[in-house]
């Protein structure tokens, strides 16, 4: 992007990651840790697609309530929505420091990553303000089991600084009203209660048997040029598991 410095060493990068890390908040760390946290006992899963929008929409809420986001990211629309170069810097930071995996994976038809926690962080642990804290729990909570792709939808077609934005520019988030919003509801299926555990657990035990066979393969991985080739393969969009 425009404006920002060349990156042509490992010097020069380790550099910009310091320099992206001084410039966010300390809760951003305990954020990333709390949604993927919470969305593991949610029996859900997380790539870094999901975890930057998830941690967008948590900046959303505490703005809402505090007039500030939470991570002090630089949020700007580029390609598929919201994004911030702090978040490459964070999920590097916590790699080194071995507070999550990010595992690359492969079966014959289908590619992507996961990203656990090794470090367990309540959402509690951040004491954002009550309102706040009720609607990110309740955002996570909502996509945790779910595919990307309508999370992308919600975000980009339902969330105020979007609203009007300019590709490549900063978002807006005065546009965010101090009224809350009625958040995204799933329409209930009409199964019951006990089908849907039953179901579930079926599920489980099929991912927990498919893991068991191997279908789960790491595949080797190295990082990236961090140049402008870099930042656009960044942004395209991982297939998402089913």
């Amino acid at each position: 992007m425009g404006g920002e410095a060349l990156i042509n060493s490992p010097d020069d990068f380790r550099s910009h990651v310091r320099v992206l890390l001084q410039a966010m908040k300390p809760q951003a760390k305990d954020l990333a840790l709390a949604i993927l946290t919470r969305i593991e006992e949610r029996e859900g899963s997380a790539n870094k697609t999901k975890l930057l929008k998830l941690m967008y929409l948590a900046d959303i809420e505490n703005f809402r309530a505090t007039g500030e986001t939470l991570t002090g990211f630089n949020w700007i629309f580029y390609l598929y929505g919201p994004w911030s170069s702090e978040y490459d810097a964070l999920l590097e930071q916590l790699q080194a420091e071995g507070a999550v995996d990010v595992d690359k994976w492969a079966t014959a038809n289908v590619e992507g990553e996961r990203i656990t926690p090794k470090e367990q962080v309540e959402l509690e642990k951040l004491q954002l303000p009550t309102e706040a804290f009720f609607r990110t729990r309740r955002q996570v909570d909502t996509w945790a089991d779910r595919g990307v792709p309508r999370l992308l939808d919600y975000v980009y077609f339902e969330t105020e600084p979007m609203e009007g934005a300019e590709k490549m520019r900063p978002l807006d988030f005065s546009k965010v009203s101090k009224q809350a919003p009625q958040l995204y509801r799933r329409p209930a299926s009409g199964t019951e209660s006990g089908d849907l555990k039953r179901l579930r657990r079926k599920i489980l035990e099929a991912r927990k048997s498919i893991d068991s066979e191997g279908a789960w393969e790491r595949v080797p991985f190295e990082s990236a040029p961090y140049d402008d080739a870099y930042l656009e393969a960044m942004a395209t969009l991982e297939r998402e598991e089913t």
